[in-house]
């Protein structure tokens, strides 16, 4: 259980840590290999469940690949989720994702 809350926290952190983060590592990178401005937000999830299995590993977790990788996609599109969810209740599908995507963005 603590490995899918760390995963969410990591993939909760993604809109604020993709622009230094995902920056740095292309600044690495872009010298041995093209790598495109829209694989930031990628490299930057690759980070935070790299430095997220990390952590588990310091606090003594077990478990397994997927449970991370849920984990941090429920993190990373918690809100977007959330937002289909009551669109679906309330009947307003279409403007509840638009304004799930745009404050997701603007993070």
């Amino acid at each position: 259980m603590i490995n899918f809350i760390i995963a969410i926290a990591a993939g909760a952190s993604i809109p604020y840590i993709q622009n230094f983060v995902g920056e740095h590592i292309i600044n690495r990178l872009t010298p041995h290999m093209p790598v495109g401005e829209g694989e930031k937000h990628t490299l930057a999830f690759i980070a935070a469940l790299i430095v997220a299995s990390l952590v588990i590993a310091a606090v003594g977790g077990s478990g397994s690949a997927f449970g991370l990788i849920f984990g941090g996609l429920i993190g990373l599109f918690g809100m977007r989720i959330i937002a289909i969810v009551r669109g679906l209740i309330y009947g307003k599908k279409k403007d509840a994702v638009e304004e799930a995507v745009e404050s997701s963005d603007d993070s």
